[in-house]
């Protein structure tokens, strides 16, 4: 997978920032397994934040196995720390000026263990994280059993959902003043449910109620995120007015506190983009219409959505044009015009995920060439030689360009990742813009259908 920034703007808001603030130092050791010697190499120790727009940090690891940094901490903030391809997530926090970490390796200097010792802060976000699988586990179960039996499904989930809620209050309690206990844990409570109500109803009414989404801390861990998918996923009416619905009552608890609605708007954009909830961002592209204070409140985030928006099905595809193997011009409209449908691909050679991707796309081609599909794939390679010799490696076998220096392509078709892939009607329109590698074989198969 390779990241590109659709705009100058955005590389502004994501590009590294000096940053004033208390330090915290991490420290630890590399620790073979008994009876092995440690031999220093030349592996490095990355620390990587998850809150946009902070420094990422780099050490060595010295010869004795020891390594240790310093990292400017305004606020608590979640971080991945990377070492030979494993890594660890961890909580810094002013309150904790030490942070101690273990690493274990085998005879083969391979890392089997990394973990955070001796920290409140992050025994009491693992314990929360462990609760969350189980949480989700527990909405999917809600799920299915209430479809089929709404008032049984009422008495057997509702000491579930005081039991997680009792939990909450344990990481109130026994780990007070810890970021989890201050501002997570309103995230994991959930609403009494009684007998009286169908389940769901109440559970969509009630589920972010103990939340504080006017507190900024909230949006400095991926865990929101992963309560809208759970909500989104097993609780929500999907219906259109609903989306709306969904989207409004929780941008009106931020209480107009604008980094505030910058975090929440955030959070609600990329989940709708990572996972691919087309019907989502339609729905917060309306949302976003509505809202005549967006561009001046939160420019960037209002560039993004009135990107995005003109990507949504049954808009005019942007045109692309660029140069195929020999060196001659050709452009997406006219091939897209001269066929039934077109799957429009970004992709890069080096890019992994796009070499994992590609025997499934030419098996789809493959497939569906005769009934009218044509793949017009796109390489963002700047060198062509690496281009020209994945194609002819891998024979593909269809319409195949290279961009020039000065395509707007990566803004007209939001490009973050690669591969990404477009579908297209015959007459130059988008039919689906945002969906997953996996879901492009059943979206071809309906409209080839």
């Amino acid at each position: 997978m390779r990241i590109y920034l659709v705009s100058l703007l955005f590389l502004l808001q994501y590009g590294l920032q000096a940053q004033t603030a208390d330090s915290v130092k991490i420290a630890g050791k590399v620790e073979p397994d008994s009876g092995v010697t440690w031999v220093p190499d030349k592996a490095d120790m990355r620390l990587v934040p998850y809150h946009e727009g902070e420094n990422i940090y780099l050490t060595h690891v010295n010869t004795d196995g020891t390594f240790s940094l310093s990292v400017a901490v305004n606020n608590t903030g979640l971080y991945d720390l990377k070492y030979k391809g494993y890594k660890v997530s961890l909580l810094l926090t002013p309150t904790e000026p030490i942070c101690q970490v273990i690493i274990k390796t085998d005879a083969k200097q391979e890392v089997h263990l990394m973990k955070i010792s001796g920290s409140r802060e992050n025994d009491a976000y693992r314990i929360f994280k462990r609760e969350s699988v189980a949480f989700r586990d527990l909405m999917r179960d809600i799920k299915t059993e209430c479809a089929t039996n709404e008032k049984n499904c009422a008495v057997k989930f509702k000491k579930q959902m005081a039991q997680q809620n009792e939990l909450m209050e344990y990481l109130k309690m026994g780990y007070k003043g810890t970021y989890t206990a201050n501002v997570l844990a309103g995230l994991g409570e959930m609403p009494d449910i009684t007998v009286s109500a169908p389940v769901l109803a109440q559970m969509q009414a009630g589920f972010f109620e103990a939340a504080n989404l006017a507190d900024t801390l909230l949006y400095r861990t991926p865990d929101l995120n992963n309560k809208i998918s759970a909500y989104l996923d097993f609780v929500a009416d999907t219906s259109a007015s609903a989306r709306i619905q969904f989207i409004e009552q929780l941008m009106n608890r931020v209480k107009g506190k604008k980094e505030a609605q910058k975090g929440l708007l955030t959070a609600l954009f990329n989940n709708f983009l990572d996972d691919y909830r087309e019907p989502y961002i339609q729905s917060l592209v309306q949302w976003a219409n509505s809202q005549a204070a967006l561009s001046n409140d939160q420019p960037v985030l209002a560039a993004k959505i009135k990107l995005v928006a003109n990507l949504l099905p049954g808009l005019p595809a942007p045109d692309v044009t660029g140069e195929n193997l020999n060196q001659q011009t050709q452009n997406l409209l006219a091939t897209a015009k001269s066929n039934r449908l077109t799957a429009l691909i970004f992709w890069e050679s080096d890019c992994p995920h796009c070499r994992k991707a590609m025997p499934d796309f030419i098996r789809l081609y493959q497939q569906y060439h005769a009934k009218g599909l044509e793949v017009f794939a796109v390489s963002l390679d700047s060198n062509k030689d690496k281009w020209k010799q994945f194609i002819a490696k891998n024979q593909l076998p269809w319409t195949n360009i290279v961009l020039p220096d000065n395509s707007s392509a990566h803004a007209d078709y939001f490009i973050q990742y690669t591969p990404t892939v477009v579908l297209i009607d015959n007459k130059g329109y988008i039919i689906k813009r945002f969906m997953s590698v996996d879901d492009l074989g059943k979206n071809i198969a309906a409209v080839l259908r």
